[in-house]
């Protein structure tokens, strides 16, 4: 039992960081401004460091035999975090704003399920 709470927790965990990459990868694309180039490299970087860090999260569920999910409709259905409306842009041109929502529990805790 202790087995399929902590695989949950990391199901939870690979949800929320699935969902990251993939809302860092939509400002990415959407960056304009005057800090255009530092804004784009920056979210690249951050873009792959969430994935690698779900990558892990995944190899961890797969490790104490638990079957991740980490596919779109999966991410759609369960992520608690915000959304990004690429069409709003910051007073300056930069980075579209408008997510709802801070950092969910599960990618806050991200780094301790990991070393679970």
């Amino acid at each position: 039992m202790k087995t399929e709470r902590i695989g949950s927790e990391l199901q939870d965990t690979l949800v929320e960081l699935a969902d990251l990459a993939s809302q860092a990868k939509q400002l990415h694309w959407n960056v304009t401004g005057r800090q255009f180039r530092s804004l784009h490299e920056h979210l690249d970087e951050l873009t792959a460091e969430v994935r690698s860090a779900a990558d892990a999260v995944a190899e961890r569920a797969v490790a104490i035999g638990y079957a991740p999910y980490g596919r779109v409709g999966t991410v759609a259905v369960r992520s608690s975090g915000g959304t990004v409306d690429p069409s709003r842009r910051s007073s300056d041109g930069g980075a579209p704003g408008g997510t709802a929502g801070g950092a969910p529990p599960a990618v806050r805790n991200a780094a301790r399920a990991v070393s679970v």
